[in-house]
């Protein structure tokens, strides 16, 4: 079985952070998780501290998934279906 990790950068829609925390932790990352092939997810956000402040940040957040999976291709057809059938995926 091959290993692989899915790299994901994302911002929240400005005023809506805390919002945008809550789902991804609460629903987004349970909800890949699910999918077949997906074994572990970490996420990180970039401190204010680091990249010299908001302006220069191209994404604040950075989620990694591990995926274990002979079928890669089979893995990436469920993200793709989930996102397209209205479900706990950003749009």
């Amino acid at each position: 079985m091959a290993k692989y990790t899915f790299v994901v950068m994302t911002n929240p829609t400005a005023g809506k952070e805390a919002e945008f925390n809550e789902w991804y932790n609460k629903n987004h990352i349970p909800d890949v998780l699910n999918v077949p092939g997906f074994v572990c997810a970490q996420r990180f956000r970039l401190a204010d501290a680091q990249m010299g402040g908001e302006a220069s940040k191209a994404y604040k957040y950075l989620a990694l998934y591990e995926i274990e999976t002979d079928d890669l291709a089979g893995v990436c057809g469920c993200v793709r279906r989930g996102r397209t059938s209205g479900g706990s995926w950003p749009g």
